[in-house]
């Protein structure tokens, strides 16, 4: 199951869907077209599930039928939820009602979570680490900042342009477990990618540690040996220590070139394709400036099957095969 919705999340569901009629600014289209086309399923209390779609029978058929449909194909699944709190979410200072509606998402093992407001915005972030779920509230649709997780999109940057990777990257944290990464360059490359920063942002929100796996090549040019290049990895890793990063090499295979052009950082909810690599910014003392064109491909996962998100999923073990693993 993509995620699990709270009864008031989903009481308030029919006012917000309506709502994209008049306001084309927040993410609740593009929420809607990704259940409606399968690529986002959910479940929900099934009492109300049945109390909601009973309702809309009297007060909007159509809706009432369009959500029906969604049932039937398996887009939207009624469940059985216990009226406890669930141990992973039983902690101190959040109102009891509140972590019982929560609770249907872990006892279902939901990948995420919709909740429509809390009374204290510091709850959020406390659920999202120890809970270790990405929690989306009504205010996130609102304002469009989850548009990505239900929309490819594209983003260009200049010569010349600021950039800076963890800047760039702090909308889209939420709480990972699993980290890819593809590039042929990036071994070569890694003293102007400033890996180790990179990584720990992508960390901020992951308490409890993440996985990060990256396929690379330590021999795609002259200038160092393998040797040379696995060192000057190792060093820069060194700068992740302590960390809860777990961090794994791959060396391609000479066999496996034709695999790893594309550049991809992949993440448990989204993916980052980029058709320049991930060192084209200098690195600059508290920013960073554009030294070749680029464009960033964000995929989230539910925004299509055909997705570079879904691409890198489905081909992993694939790629694995192809490589190397490297004992650091």
């Amino acid at each position: 199951m993509d995620g699990f919705m709270t009864d008031s999340f989903f009481e308030n569901l029919p006012k917000n869907l309506r709502s994209i009629l008049f306001d084309d600014t927040g993410s609740y289209f593009d929420f809607y077209r990704a259940l409606k086309s399968g690529n986002l399923k959910l479940g929900v209390s099934g009492e109300k599930l049945l109390t909601l779609l009973d309702e809309l029978n009297q007060t909007d058929p159509n809706l009432s039928k369009r959500l029906i449909s969604f049932v039937d194909a398996g887009k939207l699944r009624g469940v059985n939820t216990e009226q406890e709190i669930h141990p992973k979410i039983e902690l101190s200072g959040i109102r009891k009602g509140v972590l019982k509606q929560l609770s249907g998402c872990y006892e279902h093992d939901a990948d995420t979570l919709f909740h429509d407001e809390f009374e204290q915005k510091s709850w959020k972030e406390k659920l999202e680490t120890e809970g270790e779920k990405p929690l989306f509230l009504n205010e996130n649709f609102n304002n469009g900042d989850i548009e990505y997780l239900f929309k490819e999109h594209s983003d260009y940057r200049n010569v010349g342009d600021l950039f800076n990777w963890s800047r760039f990257l702090m909308k889209y944290i939420l709480p990972f477990k699993n980290v890819r990464i593809l590039d042929p360059y990036l071994y070569v490359n890694i003293k102007e990618t400033d890996l180790p920063g990179f990584l720990k942002t992508l960390g901020k929100k992951s308490k409890h540690g993440i996985k990060v796996e990256i396929i690379s090549d330590f021999s795609v040019q002259d200038k160092w040996t393998s040797k040379e290049v696995l060192d000057r990895v190792q060093t820069e890793l060194k700068k992740l220590k302590p960390s809860k990063i777990d961090v794994i090499l791959y060396d391609q295979k000479g066999g496996g070139k034709e695999l790893f052009h594309k550049r991809v950082v992949w993440t448990d909810y989204w993916a980052i394709h980029t058709d320049r690599g991930f060192d084209f910014s200098e690195k600059e003392t508290g920013g960073g400036t554009v030294k070749r064109e680029n464009t960033l491909f964000i995929s989230g996962k539910y925004a299509s099957k055909n997705s570079v998100w879904h691409q890198v999923d489905k081909n992993w073990e694939v790629y694995l095969r192809k490589t190397n693993l490297i004992t650091t």
